[in-house]
């Protein structure tokens, strides 16, 4: 009995691991590759590309008729990012991943991708003014969902940490 006493909690100090939020960023201008685009002759707005994306997801910015925005899915699945329906375009060229890092004593890490945050400028309904808000999506594989709008990106990774997708 005492044998297995120690097994078990040197196995608990083992793998003990500090866990620490972070982010990194895809730069739409860097980290993205223009697949479709309105040309001279076909003058029509429209734009597709691929964008570097992390822990399976796939990332591209889609739009056209004056509306563009990121495009989100896991495995084939598109997830539903809630953008509006008004024109919208994108108001930075950074698009920002949250991640949880663990990091074992002995060196050993796992990353957890848990948000994904962008801002938007939108036509408001007068049409008079845009608004800008932060978008804030919980990653979690397949299940991942739009959490909702933000005036901060603060407010925004302070959603991300604290809501779950139903």
């Amino acid at each position: 009995m005492k044998c297995f006493m120690v097994l078990v909690s040197t196995l608990i100090f083992t793998t003990a691991t500090n866990a620490e939020w972070k982010t990194t960023v895809t730069d739409i201008e860097k980290d993205c590759v223009v697949v479709s685009s309105a040309t001279e002759e076909a003058p029509i707005d429209f734009f597709t590309s691929e964008c570097k994306a992390f822990g399976g997801f796939t990332l591209s910015i889609d739009g056209g008729d004056a509306r563009y925005a990121p495009a989100l899915s896991f495995a084939n699945k598109k997830i539903d990012l809630k953008n509006p329906l008004s024109f919208h375009d994108l108001t930075s060229n950074q698009l920002e991943w949250l991640y949880e890092h663990n990091m074992s004593k002995e060196g050993l890490g796992k990353i957890h991708w848990r948000g994904f945050i962008y801002q938007l400028s939108s036509a408001s309904e007068d049409g008079e003014s845009n608004v800008k808000r932060f978008y804030a999506v919980k990653l979690d594989g397949a299940k991942s969902c739009a959490l909702g709008l933000t005036e901060t990106k603060e407010e925004a990774i302070k959603l991300v940490h604290g809501s779950k997708c139903l």
